[in-house]
């Protein structure tokens, strides 16, 4: 069993949190959940999923099929899509900063196997954007009861993820 770390990084970010709904791990792999590490700091909130680690299709048609035929977004691939993960959870994700908490609903966060064990994101709705010629991905979340464009980068290449309001 391993802690396997994933970093969003936000301006101002105050508190990360996931509610877990439903998740997938590859047979026999131990299982431990996810949790939030308490403290933000500089702005990063980091989530812990507390796994085995071992690569298998069954994950990734999990991740796959979660998506809705959203885009999907991970670092240090060529792949549009996952073929094989360790494991994926699919919840709601918030941010809190000073101007409220914003809520990623049905998020799904995998974590692959290409050497790096590098992490995908997605969600229902997410589509690839451009900003500035910067090729992001962009996801609809909700911010005090109103509409808000999260968009996710690749920030440090593997685990962590750029949330730009």
């Amino acid at each position: 069993m391993h802690d396997n770390d994933v970093n969003f990084v936000k301006n101002g970010l105050q508190k990360i949190g996931f509610a877990m709904q439903s998740y997938s791990i590859t047979p026999g792999q131990p299982w431990g959940g996810v949790s939030s590490i308490g403290a933000v700091s500089n702005g990063v909130g980091t989530l812990v999923v507390t796994a085995g680690r071992k690569a298998s299709s069954t994950v990734a048609d999990f991740f796959n099929t979660q998506s809705a035929g959203a885009a999907k977004l991970a670092c240090g691939t060529v792949a549009s899509s996952p073929s094989k993960l360790n494991f994926a959870v699919q919840g709601d994700l918030t941010l809190q900063d000073s101007t409220g908490t914003i809520v990623c609903s049905n998020f799904v966060m995998g974590q692959g196997n290409d050497g790096n064990n590098n992490w995908w994101i997605t969600a229902p709705g997410m589509a690839v954007a451009s900003d500035h010629g910067i090729g992001k991905t962009k996801m609809q979340c909700s911010h005090n009861g109103a509409a808000l464009t999260v968009y996710f980068s690749g920030y440090s290449c593997v685990n962590t993820f750029s949330v730009v309001p």
